[in-house]
């Protein structure tokens, strides 16, 4: 590469000793390096990121976050990577959520914690990825659940009623239920 840019400069024509110096040679290459191409400033997508925010906030992924504006407004950019970038941007400037931060629970190995269940409505795949986590425990190893709310105010929050029931039967089944009344701290 750069003995083919500094060949068609006449640079290197002539006896050796006759060459410039490595400064000049050294200039000649910079300049016929082509120049760079500026980065995209904007993102495609950046008009779009109030609707891109709503769609995240109702827990849509990437994926359907692309394929629903694209439906409803043919002017959406088609560019599915600029969703995927455009999502954790947003993320980011959401900053820290409750969910966040991890309450560290104390159990024992091979045992599994769910701190304030109903603390916050689940969303997106959340209902099924703790119905499936009680699955998975169910007869094979103990699950500690603690939650502010009422055991009969559990249901609701699987957003499925068949889900609800039988994550609900395998989560109180052989279960200790311990309710406490009193001053919450």
């Amino acid at each position: 590469m750069c003995l083919g840019a500094l060949q068609g400069t006449g640079l290197l024509e002539g006896p050796v000793d006759a060459h410039p110096e490595v400064d000049v040679l050294h200039q000649a290459l910079v300049e016929s390096i082509p120049a760079r191409v500026a980065p995209q400033q904007a993102s495609s997508v950046d008009a779009w990121l109030p609707r891109i925010a709503e769609l995240r906030r109702r827990g849509a992924g990437p994926t359907a976050i692309f394929d629903r504006p694209r439906l409803e407004n043919a002017e959406f950019p088609e560019s599915l990577s600029a969703v995927k970038c455009a999502c954790p941007r947003l993320r980011k400037e959401e900053g820290p959520r409750e969910t966040d931060v991890p309450l560290r629970v104390e159990t024992r190995p091979g045992e599994v914690a769910v701190d304030d269940l109903g603390l916050r409505p689940l969303v997106a795949d959340e209902p099924v990825d703790l119905s499936e986590a009680i699955r998975q425990r169910y007869a094979r190893g103990s699950m500690i659940v603690t939650s502010n709310r009422a055991i009969a105010e559990w249901p609701p929050l699987f957003l499925d009623a068949l889900v609800a029931s039988a994550a609900m039967d395998r989560l109180l089944h052989d279960a200790q239920v311990i309710v406490m009344d009193g001053d919450s701290y």
